[in-house]
This record gives C-alpha cells, structure tokens and sequence, in this order.
C-alpha cells in the first residue's frame, strides 16, 4: 500500500502532488439543519451503498491507481468500481434532489406535506433500485409515508405498543420520530465511572450546538483538573467528586 503521507527526495508526498477536487457531499451540520426545516421527515439506510457498481473492462483500463504491498514493488491498477455516478435523474427529479441530502448511506430528507413525502420516498425506492441498492430502516414522523413499506425494511416496529422503542439514531443523533425531537443520552454509572472524566465528556455528540451549556459545564470542571495537574485516570479529589456526580446524575 502506498503512504501518501510519504515525502520523497524533493520534501513533498503523493498529498502534496495531487489536486483537490471539489466537495460532493454536504457537512453534517447542514444535513442536519435542512433536516429540520421539512414538516414530513423521512430517513433511510442504504446498504453496502459505494463501490458497488461495477465498471466494464474496457473502462477500467482507464481508471488507474498505484498500490503497494509491504515490501514489493509499485503496482498500477484498474480500478473495477464507480466512486461517483450521475444517472436516472431525469426520471426522478424529487429523488435527484434528495441525493444531496445522503451523508455516506444515511439519507436524512422531508417535505413539506405527507403527499410530496410519499411520492419522494417512492421515487427514491425506484431510482436506487436500479443501480441495485437496497434500502432499509425507513423511518418518518409520519406513519402514512411508510405505509408501502414492510416492516423489516423499517427502523422500528410500525406497530405501536405499550414498550415501543421510539427512538432511533441517525447521523449520531437520537431522534424521536413518533414526536419529531432530537434528544441526547449518554450512558455513565456516576458512582463507577467517576474516573472516566474524558471518555464521559467524549460521549456527548452534539454537533448542532443544541447543548453546549451542558458540555461547557464539564469542559470548565476539566480545565479545573487540568491546572492542579490531574490525570485522566486518577480518581478525582474529594473537592471536585461532588461536583462531578452531581453533574452526571
């Protein structure tokens, strides 16, 4: 394998040497605001979702890279997959519009009404089932929408019951769909995880900013330890376990 982190003779890598192309996908913090403009939500997973298509050989003669193995000599390959492709949007323009809301193969996405959610859901189901992509966990805050969907190709049970999970995760966040509320949980014992200050902290994911008053709270407790020189692993001093157990109850 190649380290293109390599500097060669002339002080510069592979990096170095190679253009930057322009960025394909949306940052999450965008994905996940346009997520929350749509009155219809609708979410998805699409399984083994890059580098399954393959190309024919004649193309692959002309897309090429370099490998290494540890030890051997250099290597120039064809490559046997599609990384990026543009296709059958034509035929379904609001599923053309929906690929710009995938980060990776998680599809967060909506409408404005449960009719224009229906037929997006629809459109989306057909245009990837052509390139041969199955999609799964299907969710929406809107039970309608999924009406045409089996229950295993969904996130969770459609069917309601009294100890019903209604909380799924996507993108890292926990999202209650039955409800449409974004939601934050970190598991931590505070009697046996006292000393386990940075990982606790590390749980949070809050990449909208939501709870930051929360998090600040433990970053001021951890620049406190930081300034009398406590280690990470190290129990905390009688002066600031108080502190720390009440914080995560």
């Amino acid at each position: 394998m190649v380290n293109a982190t390599q500097k060669s003779s002339n002080g510069l890598s592979l990096n170095n040497l190679l253009a930057t192309g322009p960025i394909v996908q949306d940052t999450l913090y965008n994905l996940l605001i346009n997520f929350r403009l749509h009155a219809v939500i609708i979410t998805e997973d699409t399984e083994k979702m890059y580098l399954q298509i393959r190309v024919t050989e004649d193309d692959s003669k002309l897309i090429r890279m370099l490998w290494q193995e540890p030890e051997q000599p250099l290597a120039e390959c064809g490559i046997n997959t599609v990384t990026f492709a543009e296709d059958e949007g034509h035929e379904f323009p609001l599923a053309k519009d929906a690929i710009d809301n995938f980060y990776v193969d998680d599809l967060l996405s909506g409408a404005a009404t449960r009719e224009e959610a229906i037929e997006k859901r629809r459109q989306l189901s057909a245009m990837l089932q052509r390139g041969g992509f199955v999609i799964r966990k299907w969710a929406s805050n809107d039970k309608e929408v999924l009406a045409e969907i089996p229950p295993e190709d969904q996130a969770v049970n459609p069917v309601h019951t009294v100890d019903c999970q209604d909380t799924i995760k996507t993108l890292g966040i926990q999202w209650q769909y039955r409800e449409d509320l974004l939601a934050f949980k970190t598991a931590c014992d505070p009697i046996k995880e006292y000393f386990t200050k940075l990982s606790t902290i590390a749980k949070i994911f809050d990449p909208l900013g939501l709870i930051g008053l929360v998090v600040v709270i433990a970053k001021m407790l951890m620049q406190e330890l930081w300034k009398i020189k406590v280690d990470w692993s190290e129990p905390l001093p009688n002066q600031f376990n108080h502190r720390w157990r009440t914080y995560l109850m």
